[in-house]
């Protein structure tokens, strides 16, 4: 490139470097870089450098970015609601599962309650069928009733079998120990004859009484009983029944012969353990006498965070410390009247 400057009245031609740029007098050579200024020929641009300095190319280029972009978020609005509904749909799926699981498990265990009654009520029937008299039992019996002994005619035959429950601390047990005649023993239980039910009365002053007084009658036919449960078709956090049946077999001035069974199912939350058993047992009790059944509630069986509030006599003893950390024991009291 080529221009002019006046200097001192004169006008110099003044050229630039096509290499360096620098600015001389013209000449054929440059001052600054050396090159002959006449003869050099610039290498030539690169075609990219030609092509972003071109305007039409940048602008092209902004177009095809931005169209992109909005083809790109189109896309993804139009997916989002297949994506909500795929994700409703799973959540619905996941949930319906979840309440047939705890319907099934409902059913489940109101199933094997109706089976343990059921198998309850099969195992009465067949007591029952066992303990009918025959024609000669029945004709000892009018015989005896005919002619009456001594020991008959001196006192009445009991009229009722009533049945109480106590909480007695160790102490007082020991002490029912030495009045009482071990008369049978099972893995959950242990029974006591005692002949003076006023010795055994004054004895369980040290101890305290749980719920109220239950009585049966004693006319000889089919089994009595006591149940104490909340078991029903609701999910409870705590379920419980016990199940206390008598059969009376004879009522004499002699005393009350019966036989004694009960069955015992607690559970905490889902769990459906095994109930507990108290054996058929049958017992001779003379009319100033008593049966005490020494055991039978477990005092380890549920968890400290068992909701204990929710027992109703006489099972509320399962959730005193005292019971819980075997101080104390549970016992059934058997005495006809």
């Amino acid at each position: 490139m080529s221009a002019s400057r006046v200097s001192g009245g004169f006008t110099l031609a003044m050229m630039d470097c096509p290499r360096c740029g620098f600015s001389q007098p013209k000449d054929q050579f440059c001052a600054n870089c050396g090159i002959n200024m006449q003869v050099y020929e610039p290498a030539p641009k690169p075609v990219s450098q030609k092509l972003f300095s071109n305007p039409w190319v940048i602008g092209s280029l902004v177009t095809v970015i931005l169209a992109s972009m909005v083809w790109y978020l189109q896309s993804r609005r139009s997916d989002s609601p297949t994506l909500i509904e795929n994700t409703i749909t799973r959540d619905e799926a996941f949930e319906q599962q979840h309440q047939e699981e705890l319907a099934r498990a409902e059913k489940e265990r109101l199933q094997k309650a109706a089976e343990r009654r059921q198998q309850r009520q099969q195992q009465a029937q067949r007591k029952q069928a066992q303990k009918k008299p025959s024609k000669t039992t029945l004709a000892h019996t009018a015989q005896n009733t005919a002619k009456p002994s001594e020991a008959t005619a001196s006192h009445p035959p009991p009229r009722q079998l009533q049945m109480r429950f106590y909480e007695v601390p160790q102490s007082v047990l020991d002490q029912i120990y030495k009045k009482g005649r071990l008369v049978s023993e099972s893995s959950v239980s242990r029974t006591l004859a005692i002949s003076n039910a006023a010795e055994l009365t004054a004895l369980l002053q040290g101890g305290k009484p749980v719920g109220s007084l239950r009585s049966w009658n004693t006319e000889p036919g089919e089994p009595q009983t006591a149940n104490y449960t909340n078991l029903s078709g609701e999910h409870k956090a705590l379920n419980f029944d016990m199940n206390l049946e008598v059969v009376i077999n004879k009522a004499t001035g002699e005393g009350l012969n019966y036989q004694f069974r009960g069955d015992l199912f607690v559970a905490e939350g889902e769990d459906n353990p095994a109930p507990i058993e108290l054996p058929a047992e049958t017992h001779q009790v003379p009319p100033k006498g008593a049966i005490v059944v020494v055991g039978f509630l477990p005092h380890e069986t549920l968890s400290e965070e068992a909701p204990f509030e929710t027992l109703s006599p006489p099972l509320t003893v399962m959730g005193t410390p005292e019971f819980r950390t075997s101080e104390t024991e549970f016992l059934i009291v058997l005495t006809p009247q």
